[in-house]
């Protein structure tokens, strides 16, 4: 499965959003590609107006629900390595 992944800015000033990059996660399941997707949108923690969002808006939507629920303290955390 491959799901097509963008990344956003967002002017702070003007609250437009634009899309930076468009990118693509493979993996067999949903949450295969979501765990794929996750490590890019944790190395913009620190970028203020910067997030990914998947194209499909229902898989967006799944997503999110994913990051509430399926997310482990591992990956969250990057190995448990508290920045």
């Amino acid at each position: 499965m491959k799901l097509t992944v963008l990344t956003e800015l967002e002017d702070w000033r003007t609250g437009r959003k634009k899309v930076w990059k468009r990118w693509e996660v493979e993996g067999d399941t949903l949450e295969d590609c979501f765990k794929a997707a996750y490590p890019t949108e944790r190395s913009y923690r620190y970028c203020n107006d910067t997030h990914i969002k998947f194209e499909d808006p229902k898989i967006h939507k799944k997503y999110l629900d994913w990051k509430q629920h399926g997310l482990t303290i591992e990956m969250f955390y990057g190995n448990a390595t508290v920045d």
